[in-house]
């Protein structure tokens, strides 16, 4: 551990940090992210036709891959009209990009440095090829957390259109475009084990 990043967490653990606004930015975009997240189950109870009680006992605890799953299903069994089945998985696309990086946010090492923050799996990974380091910017944080609030003003749109007439700041928000946009992924080199097995697979007979 450098002696900056020593330096860094002590400040942190002791209450002296100078750079509370960006955790601030980081806790908000966490926190509208859960917003939307648990909105998700909304649209699936909705989607579904159940009584809600029966719909909770169903339902309840699905992890987010899982619920979103079931409500693409729904749509593509029974869609809405009016392109709404279009709005909500255009929601769960884009809510799925801010769900990758509020995972690795989460479950990562993660450092503040240089107005932003680096999430590393540096500590956890199998293999020191499978080492991925992230950074996340304040304006990114911002636009994300944004982001989230509009995927629950969206949502909530779809399952009932015009429920934001005449509210001045949610309704523009209907057709905001989306403010954050992921950064292509780098290439991550192969870990050994993969490369011996390519190395040792056999050829296609039909190819010779």
């Amino acid at each position: 551990m450098s002696d900056d990043t020593r330096n860094l967490m002590m400040e942190a653990l002791s209450g002296e940090y100078t750079t509370n606004k960006y955790y601030a930015k980081l806790g908000r975009f966490i926190t509208a992210y859960a917003s939307a997240e648990a909105l998700v189950h909304l649209v699936l109870r909705f989607l579904s036709k159940m009584e809600d009680g029966r719909a909770r006992v169903v339902f309840g605890g699905l992890r987010i891959h899982d619920a979103t799953g079931l409500i693409r299903a729904f749509l593509e069994l029974d869609p809405l009209p009016d392109g709404r089945s279009r709005r909500i998985t255009d929601c769960l696309d884009h809510l799925s990009k801010l769900q990758d990086k509020r995972h690795k946010l989460v479950h990562r090492d993660v450092t503040y440095e240089n107005e932003g923050f680096v999430a590393s799996n540096k500590l956890t990974a199998k293999h020191v090829t499978m080492v991925e380091t992230d950074r996340v910017t304040g304006p990114e944080l911002e636009a994300m957390k944004e982001d989230c609030v509009d995927v629950y003003i969206k949502l909530l749109d779809a399952l009932a259109p015009g429920v934001w007439k005449g509210n001045d700041w949610a309704e523009p928000r209907v057709q905001q475009p989306w403010r954050y946009k992921r950064a292509p992924r780098a290439n991550r080199s192969p870990s050994p084990g993969k490369a011996r097995k390519s190395k040792l697979r056999r050829p296609d007979a039909s190819h010779g």
